[in-house]
């Protein structure tokens, strides 16, 4: 047993062994934050494109809507023309 107060010696092995573990465990941690960054700016990416679908899907309906409205406009304006021709027809 070694003697209290006394100074202690490591292998250089195990001095070295335990620098690289040390240095392993940092390369890890920033690896980590790396590809935490990646997988933040990837999800990011992912809802954007996602949104820009939905809008324009949202576009989309409100333009059908609105021609299926004009269209209603124009066959009912159609509709009106066409009964005050025949009546006009009637009358002569």
């Amino acid at each position: 047993m070694q003697n209290p107060g006394e100074a202690q010696f490591f292998l250089p092995s195990k001095v070295e062994a335990a620098k690289q573990r040390i240095q392993d465990i940092e390369s890890q941690k920033e690896q980590d934050k790396i590809n935490a960054a990646i997988l933040r700016t990837q999800e990011a990416l992912e809802r954007e494109r996602r949104d820009r679908k939905n809008q324009e899907k949202r576009e989309s309906r409100i333009r059908e809507r609105e021609a299926k409205k004009q269209q209603k406009e124009l066959e009912k304006e159609q509709r009106r023309i066409a009964r005050e021709t025949k009546r006009q027809a009637k009358d002569d």
